[in-house]
């Protein structure tokens, strides 16, 4: 909650909504009030909602949080997680700047560093392109969507999966013609992987494990799209999800919605390339580049 405030962006313009998964609510108002040291209540921007489900799963609380938000935009953000200071105001800024259906977060982690995903072209940041700028190796939708895209490409976390629930969620963003900008520079979403309760970190068999791929090519979105454009890329997704984990919805921005894209081709010039596994460390792009 702290990070987020310190985003950039003070209330009104932005609102933090606390989800308390099987959780009592009280309790984490207690909390966060007197961690905050704001007197009266919550600190300002910030509400905290319950969800009581039964499910272990992280796909519930941010659904709820999701159809509760009103702002231009939404983030969701796992529990343990953070955002370098002044983030929100210059992803917004990006947003704005770009007029935006998304805004990939540059990601690090705690133990491991960067994260190389999404696989860019060198030098490449805006208007993506869902297969040359690797965006399906990117499952975690970390960052600013505009909350009109949501709602017109109908954008749901899988219910009930422990992990995986944003496969199709992000697939579907991806691909779904709208314009997509990479915040890099632009400040960090930072994953605390050191936390060893993550929900998504635990272990799993296999069945569990990608019981989102099956979900995925058995339902009704992926059967329809082309085969040479977002086909193509769910293997990878499937092969090698990027274990990017995400429990509170953040809103920010004021206005009416606004979506002015038109939908975009997948691809360009004939059959795409399928784009490499990312590499470590920034090693693809110093190799494409050489």
């Amino acid at each position: 909650m702290e990070s987020v405030l310190r985003g950039g962006l003070g209330p009104p313009r932005i609102r933090v909504t606390v989800v308390c998964h099987n959780l009592d609510a009280a309790v984490i108002e207690q909390r966060l009030t007197a961690r905050s040291g704001a007197t009266g209540g919550l600190p300002d921007g910030v509400r905290v909602l319950e969800l009581h489900d039964g499910i272990r799963s992280p796909a519930g609380p941010f659904n709820h949080g999701l159809d509760r938000a009103s702002a231009r935009f939404v983030s969701i953000m796992g529990s343990d997680d953070t955002v370098d200071p002044g983030t929100y105001a210059a992803w917004l800024a990006i947003a704005d700047a770009h007029h935006s259906s998304a805004v990939v977060a540059a990601v690090r982690t705690t133990m491991t560093g960067r994260v190389p995903t999404p696989a860019v072209r060198p030098g490449h940041t805006r208007d993506l392109d869902p297969i040359r700028d690797g965006l399906a190796y990117r499952t975690a939708p970390l960052g600013l969507v505009r909350r009109s895209e949501v709602e017109r490409l109908g954008l749901r976390l899988t219910d009930g999966l422990p992990s995986g629930e944003d496969q199709e969620f992000s697939a579907r963003l991806w691909f779904g013609g709208g314009r997509i900008d990479y915040a890099a520079g632009a400040g960090d979403y930072v994953v605390h992987d050191d936390q060893a309760d993550r929900v998504t970190a635990a272990p799993y068999d296999l069945e569990t494990r990608f019981r989102f791929a099956t979900l995925l090519v058995s339902g009704e979105w992926f059967p329809r799209q082309d085969r040479r454009g977002t086909r193509d890329q769910a293997p990878a997704g499937a092969r090698r999800p990027d274990g990017d984990c995400t429990g509170w919805v953040g809103g920010m921005g004021a206005g009416p919605a606004a979506y002015g894209q038109g939908h975009r081709r997948h691809h360009r010039g004939g059959r795409p390339r399928r784009p490499r596994l990312p590499l470590p460390g920034g090693a693809q792009d110093r190799r494409r580049a050489a």
